[in-house]
């Protein structure tokens, strides 16, 4: 099944665009700009929050070290009024500059997953992300369950 991008029609779903524009020119400050200063980013695979423009800040730019050239597909998306959810697919390679103790070798990676995103007078409140670590790990070329060496 051949994936395709939605129209993105409501005003929460246009603003949904404008914010995958900006992360996926690794704009740190643009991506910031999408969000309230006591805002949670939540990525649930890795048990972490992120509160705040400070800790955000300091994740995305872990996260663009890590993937420097990640970018974001849409595939689905839907506005139930103050809450976006929408399914993806980050695409990159992974050079594990980050805080990632994982083997790097600029692997190619197209990760699927889905999140949930909070608004509040046009800005993100809360996002929760959703992804397949298993997959992951699989396209690095680690075995699932197995221990990075």
């Amino acid at each position: 099944m051949k994936l395709t991008s939605p129209k993105l029609t409501s005003p929460n779903l246009k603003l949904l665009g404008s914010y995958l524009d900006a992360w996926n020119t690794h704009d740190v400050a643009r991506v910031l700009a999408f969000f309230v200063p006591d805002s949670v980013y939540e990525d649930t695979v890795l048990a972490e929050s992120f509160v705040g423009h400070a800790a955000l800040r300091t994740f995305l730019e872990d996260m663009f070290r890590a993937y420097p050239d990640a970018s974001f597909e849409l595939h689905a998306a839907f506005d139930s009024g103050n809450c976006v959810s929408w399914e993806w697919t980050m695409h990159g390679h992974f050079t594990g500059t980050g805080k990632s103790r994982l083997p790097a070798k600029g692997q190619t990676i197209a990760l699927r997953g889905a999140s949930f995103t909070e608004l509040r007078d046009g800005l993100i409140v809360c996002n929760r992300d959703y992804w397949d670590m298993g997959a992951l790990m699989k396209q690095l070329g680690l075995k699932v369950g197995a221990p990075a060496t």
